[in-house]
């Protein structure tokens, strides 16, 4: 226990502190809403996450350990093994709004607390802002859940793999059913102390996605924030607004200098810094007044579609490619196709254009006036 209260406090303090992986009991994944299992190609159940970054089903996971004699990670080929896998919660994301919430930090801490709910302890799993932060403690409730959730999902594995089909799959779903269900589950009472709001007086607010996902707003919706509200303790608490474009960036020291919304995120962190649609978070004053700057965010994020490929017919081919008219071959000529008879092609046989060599001499008359020069 101390030794992940120390770790947790490390965290809290220091932004680029390494993940300890035998302190981890999950994580939390955000990926797209056709996210697959690289291995049976549909949506993971029970999902396990490897060392190496990739998600697969838990069942799936065992079968390639079972399988293989030395398994690797079927995207990246690296090596597995079994106690290196941690339990994967994922959050499937579509185009659809963002809901912000509003948060403050303590410049001398990373945690993140709501508008006005201040806490000077780690929040726990089943907390429901609990993915504000990098880490959150598990509790009774969220692992509960947790095991309920994954033996529902493995008993509905297996009414869908027959025994007399997948027998190697039903192996692999019973010998995972069995590590859940005998899992304990021990309640938690201790409490980690990690500061008090007295230590600092100087805080950064800003917002944040509620569901955790490192998604910013970009300075151009900012600014129209401001000319909304006014001061930031003014802004809702709460709000949701499509995103119409995105850039990325990746978190170094010079990131965490000039913007204090990524002073709690580690180095290497990558981030989503987003312009928003806030037609219906600003007034119309407002939106007239940055119409140009919407404008041309609008245009540049329109994508032109592909040209349409033209099909070609056989109108088209006989235009620009026309037939070439069938040759009139005829069989009677001598010349082209001669007859088998020496006697008739003799008759129609023209005189030769390059006399042979015997009789050259005969039938080429003399040059005139060579033949009559006396030396």
């Amino acid at each position: 226990m101390n030794d992940l209260n120390d770790v947790l406090y490390s965290h809290c303090i220091y932004p680029d502190t390494g993940i300890q992986w035998d302190l981890l009991y999950a994580v939390i994944a955000h990926v797209n809403e056709d996210f697959v299992c690289p291995i049976c190609l549909f949506p993971p159940v029970a999902p396990r996450f490897t060392p190496c970054g990739h998600i697969m089903c838990a069942d799936c996971f065992h079968l390639l350990l079972y399988k293989e004699e030395s398994p690797k990670c079927p995207i990246c080929l690296e090596s597995l093994l079994s106690y290196e896998s941690i339990r994967a919660i994922i959050c499937y994301h579509d185009k659809s709004p963002v809901r912000f919430v509003k948060v403050v930090r303590n410049n001398s801490y990373c945690i993140l607390n709501p508008n006005n709910q201040f806490s000077n302890t780690l929040r726990k799993s089943s907390d429901p802002y609990h993915r504000l932060n990098r880490f959150s403690i598990c509790d009774e409730k969220f692992v509960s859940d947790i095991i309920s959730q994954e033996s529902d999902a493995i008993l509905t594995q297996k009414c869908i793999y027959s025994e007399e089909v997948c027998n190697e799959k039903q192996e692999c779903l019973n010998r995972v059913l069995k590590e859940v269900q005998n899992e304990t589950n021990t309640p938690d009472s201790s409490v980690f102390f990690l500061f008090n709001e007295s230590e600092s007086d100087q805080s950064s607010t800003f917002f944040v996605p509620e569901d955790g996902r490192l998604i910013f707003i970009d300075p151009l919706s900012l600014k129209m924030l401001e000319s909304e509200y006014g001061n930031i303790n003014r802004y809702p608490n709460t709000f949701e607004a499509p995103v119409i474009s995105s850039s990325s960036i990746t978190i170094d020291d010079s990131n965490r200098h000039f913007r204090p919304e990524f002073a709690h995120l580690p180095s290497g962190a990558e981030v989503q810094v987003s312009f928003l649609d806030l037609s219906k978070v600003v007034s119309n004053r407002v939106l007239n007044s940055y119409k140009n700057q919407i404008s041309s965010r609008t245009k540049a994020n329109i994508k032109k579609p592909p040209p349409k490929k033209r099909i070609i017919t056989k109108k088209d081919f006989q235009t620009f490619l026309p037939l070439a008219p069938e040759p009139v071959i005829d069989l009677r000529n001598e010349v082209s196709f001669p007859s088998l008879n020496p006697n008739e092609s003799s008759k129609n046989k023209p005189e030769d254009s390059f006399p042979s060599l015997t009789n050259s001499v005969s039938k080429t008359k003399k040059a005139p006036g060579w033949g009559n020069i006396k030396i």
